[in-house]
């Protein structure tokens, strides 16, 4: 079992067009993981993390109105992935994580699994997909507060040779995304 624990607190005053913007924000983190090796061939890992989010900002314009950001809220995940060697060089990898998170008010489930496959003794092929989710930026959620998770699913084919300390390695991937923030750029 292995965990970590973060905290930070930003303060900043930045100048904009509109006037002054004041931010406050506050993440903390606990993390904990763990793993069983039910043989030399299968292992089980786990893990959970869960943290606390504060975003406090203040828009205050040339005539000094001030137009507060607020949302507070928690996030949490938890994994669970295994691993099974069912021959010398084939090895399988399957898991799923679960993400919620109160500032969109969303729950995501993310599957992924991999396999890689020894070529020869010195080389191995890979496939992998998985599916991956984002909370927006805090910035564009005081913009448009509606925002859900952002998603990307990739798919990953590799070749890796590795000979005498030194590794050559050849990927291909696809990623398609979707839900991402967007913006159109108007010419000034």
């Amino acid at each position: 079992v292995y965990g970590g624990v973060m905290y930070t607190h930003n303060k900043e005053e930045l100048a904009a067009p509109q006037g002054q913007i004041l931010n406050d924000r506050k993440y903390g983190q606990v993390k904990v993981v763990s793993q069983h090796h039910f043989s030399s061939d299968l292992t089980l890992k786990w893990g959970m993390e869960g943290g606390y989010v504060s975003l406090q900002d203040t828009l205050i314009n040339d005539i000094q109105q001030s137009f507060p950001f607020s949302r507070e809220g928690f996030r949490s995940a938890a994994f669970t992935e295994s691993q099974w060697k069912p021959t010398k060089g084939l090895a399988l990898r399957a898991g799923v994580r679960m993400e919620q998170d109160a500032l969109i008010n969303e729950v995501a489930f993310a599957p992924r699994v991999s396999a890689a496959i020894r070529a020869h003794a010195n080389a191995q092929v890979s496939i992998a997909y998985g599916k991956y989710f984002q909370t927006p930026f805090a910035d564009w959620l005081r913009i448009q507060p509606d925002l859900g998770f952002e998603q990307a699913e990739h798919f990953i084919l590799n070749y890796q040779w590795q000979k005498n300390d030194r590794i050559f390695r050849v990927e291909g991937y696809y990623k398609n995304y979707q839900d991402l923030v967007l913006f159109d750029r108007e010419d000034q």
